[in-house]
């Protein structure tokens, strides 16, 4: 699950003076949704072959005010890429792991390309809990009529993994 709010309100200075403020609200939420196969599962490392999904929601909104007249508009999209995923976990010493996670999605439906490549060392909390903390690249490009979502972040992350 992964949730980005930006938000911006600030006086602007345009060429019409009708305007004089400004205000940016933007939303992202994807819930990726996968499930998986251990394909090496003999020795310190695991390798998870996974196949699945993600929805991604995006709203934004903006809005322009002044003395003589306001405008606002919004754009709204939701889509589902189909996903193929990959994770490999090697422990580090103790209850210290190392784990490497990648998918590539859409290309079939949806975006006309997404990835991820994430890498984490998490520490395990208890049997089926871990947390960690690692950085994650992220590519989503999705062109539907009117509306194109390309986007690229990078950093850092923080993680909760827990199996069910």
């Amino acid at each position: 699950l992964t949730f980005i709010h930006l938000d911006t309100k600030k006086g602007i200075g345009i060429r019409d003076p009708d305007f004089l403020e400004a205000e940016l609200d933007s939303r992202t939420a994807e819930v990726t949704l996968l499930g998986g196969y251990r394909v090496v599962n003999d020795g310190p490392v695991n390798v998870d072959l996974l196949a699945g999904g993600r929805m991604n929601f995006f709203k934004t909104t903006l809005q322009l005010d002044g003395p003589n007249r306001s405008l606002d508009g919004s754009v709204k999209q939701s889509w589902l890429d189909p996903l193929i995923a990959a994770r490999v976990n090697a422990p580090l010493g103790g209850k210290w792991s190392f784990n490497a996670y990648g998918d590539l999605g859409g290309v079939i439906f949806g975006s006309d390309i997404t990835w991820q490549a994430v890498a984490t060392v998490d520490y395990q909390i208890s049997h089926k809990m871990s947390i960690g903390a690692g950085w994650r690249h992220y590519k989503i490009n999705y062109d539907h009529g009117d509306f194109l979502y390309d986007v690229y972040q990078t950093g850092p992350l923080l993680t909760f993994r827990t199996q069910f």
